[in-house]
């Protein structure tokens, strides 16, 4: 468990973490941003302790204040998405500004002018495009909508957004794997949050359409990135507006190029597979109960993504000379450990081969089918079996008008069974058996903002993830040693 406390324009912030997984702990970062700005009259003079709301143009969720002597005014603690921000001061007429966009962690600029007329009158502002941040020299880059929004197949089945996407980002340097460096900063040293809170970013897989926003923080950032190698994930939130998508996907790996190496081996078998998903997020409502537009929203998504395919593997096998003691195609000289000679033509008498050995080589290396030694001299396909499924469930709640609380749970269970030969190992062969087991990792984070005035802001994050993983194989070390004439112990 790590707490900091900081002050930044103003802005006292509370952040817990606590980490549970393989990586080790850190601090968190802010998923909200803050608009601020002056309230002033249209001869230049501020309107003191004028009545300001900036609320989430989707959700209605947002924040009251008001602005201080000299007419400026701070609202924190505010969700990534679009913002109208009112103003209400008597004698004057309501004032509002839409459609001003907000970003995680960003600090954006609204000043509004106040025109002479009863509270009840009002004159709206239209935010058009995106506007250069001119509160802070933080510098940000934020990923295309799009590239979130694409299919699974666009990304490797066992990463996030934050590790396959993330190269698209300005200032990015994809090194290859989860490889990525920035800004400076080297790879090793970099930072994935998941609304707020840090996470071992290439253990959570991410569902379609749950992710809202992927930002890059590089220049200039605040105190709270340790690095500027930090990329900051918010997930998808509820609406006043009850939405979703259910999606289908067909895949024949029948399809797929052959690797480089398996030259004039056949095409393997195809295995179609069909993934499926869905997610649906709007208010909370019960019929008769509970109306929750405005206050009480949720968001939930699912995919399940069958992985079953035909690998094709060259490996290097003895040939059946070889297997009798004639080693001639190999060019160094093998010493006769008896005699301290060389063997002639390289060539083991048959009563010096190890029955053991030859036990050893019938079980687990295949013949070569043309009878000749080389290089990668055998290929073998394979049945590689793989499932995933992966589920997020977020809830926001609005509490009071200088409150709000979000929680976020997600979970990603992944299974594989693959033969030993198909497992990294450089020769390792079918007859060796299978390796499985499930990999199932979650996350849960709690955020609280709470408004204490209009200059002080409390935050509270608490994130936590836990990632485990077994493996089993298929072949006992009893079964290989009986099968190869080993005595038990």
């Amino acid at each position: 468990m790590s707490i900091i406390l900081f002050d930044s324009n103003r802005r006292i912030g509370l952040i817990a973490l606590a980490a549970v997984s393989f990586a080790a702990s850190a601090l968190a970062q802010s998923q909200y941003g803050t608009i601020r700005g002056l309230i002033l009259d249209r001869s230049g003079s501020a309107v003191v302790n004028a009545r300001i709301r900036a609320a989430n143009q989707q959700t209605g969720l947002g924040f009251d204040t008001r602005s201080n002597s000299v007419g400026e005014y701070t609202v924190g603690g505010l969700l990534p998405g679009l913002y109208r921000v009112t103003a209400e001061a008597s004698g004057f007429k309501t004032t509002q500004m839409a459609n001003r966009e907000l970003g995680s962690g960003a600090v954006v600029r609204v000043d509004l002018v106040l025109e002479v007329g009863e509270v009840a009158q009002a004159v709206t502002v239209e935010e058009r495009g995106v506007l250069i941040n001119t509160e802070t020299a933080t510098v940000a880059a934020q990923m295309p909508t799009q590239l979130l929004d694409r299919p699974p197949t666009l990304r490797h089945l066992s990463w996030n957004p934050a590790e396959t996407a993330a190269a698209f980002l300005p200032g990015q340097n994809y090194g290859g794997g989860t490889a990525i460096s920035a800004y400076g900063a080297r790879s090793y040293d970099r930072k994935v949050t998941l609304d707020g809170a840090q996470i071992n970013s290439p253990n959570q897989r991410m569902p379609r359409g749950s992710v809202e926003t992927v930002e890059g923080f590089s220049l200039n950032s605040s105190v709270e990135f340790q690095t500027s190698n930090t990329t900051k994930m918010n997930t998808t939130k509820g609406t006043n507006e009850l939405h979703g998508e259910v999606w289908t996907e067909f895949h024949n790996g029948a399809l797929n190029a052959l690797p480089y190496y398996a030259t004039g081996s056949k095409r393997p078998p195809g295995i179609p597979a069909v993934y499926r998903g869905l997610n649906v997020g709007g208010p909370v409502w019960i019929p008769k109960l509970y109306n929750g537009r405005n206050k009480t929203f949720f968001f939930f998504a699912f995919q399940n993504l069958p992985n079953n395919s035909f690998g094709v593997q060259a490996k290097t096998a003895p040939t059946d000379a070889m297997r009798g003691g004639n080693l001639s195609p190999l060019s160094t000289a093998l010493k006769n450990p008896f005699s301290g000679g060389v063997f002639a033509n390289n060539t083991i008498p048959r009563e010096l081969l190890s029955p053991v050995t030859q036990k050893l080589l019938d079980r687990f290396y295949p013949r070569v089918a043309n009878n000749v030694f080389g290089l990668n001299n055998i290929s073998e396909s394979g049945l590689l079996q793989g499932k995933a499924h992966d589920y997020l469930l977020r809830g926001d709640q609005q509490l009071g008008s200088r409150n709000r609380a979000s929680v976020t749970f997600g979970r990603t269970y992944t299974a594989s069974a693959q033969p030993q030969g198909f497992s990294g190992s450089t020769n390792t062969f079918l007859s060796t058996g299978t390796m499985s087991g499930p990999r199932p990792v979650w996350f849960l984070n709690f955020s609280d903002a709470h408004i204490v005035n209009s200059s002080l802001l409390n935050e509270f994050h608490f994130g936590i993830q836990n990632a485990a993983a077994t493996t089993e194989l298929s072949l006992r070390g009893q079964e290989i040693a009986s099968a190869i004439g080993l005595p038990l112990v």
